[in-house]
């Protein structure tokens, strides 16, 4: 009867860990307009392509910001995925972009 239980245990977790494992941030890939690229890599790097050019890091806080990091600078927006689509929010001269999932 023990090994029983410890077998339906081991496989649920198993389970719950692939599971958990799998699920990655929902920002994680490639979005795009007319003239900006930018994409979000699992690893926690982005590559940005558009007026200028950039790499950097980023990290997503409370599921509703973003934080990108670069050079030694970082600035923090507000964030929304519906459908495709990400709206990101800066309060800075960068403002805001509507991107689409490439």
């Amino acid at each position: 009867m023990k090994k029983i239980i410890f077998s339906t245990v081991l496989v649920l977790s198993l389970i719950l860990m692939s599971v958990a494992c799998s699920q990655q941030d929902p920002i994680v890939g490639k979005w795009g307009d007319d003239s900006t690229t930018i994409e979000f890599l699992k690893n926690g790097d982005y590559v940005f392509s558009g007026p200028y050019s950039e790499t950097g890091t980023w990290r997503t806080l409370d599921n509703i910001k973003i934080e990108l990091s670069s050079g030694g600078a970082s600035m923090m927006g507000f964030y929304e995925i519906k459908d495709n689509e990400l709206t990101i929010i800066f309060d800075s001269e960068d403002g805001l972009f509507n991107l689409k999932r490439k």
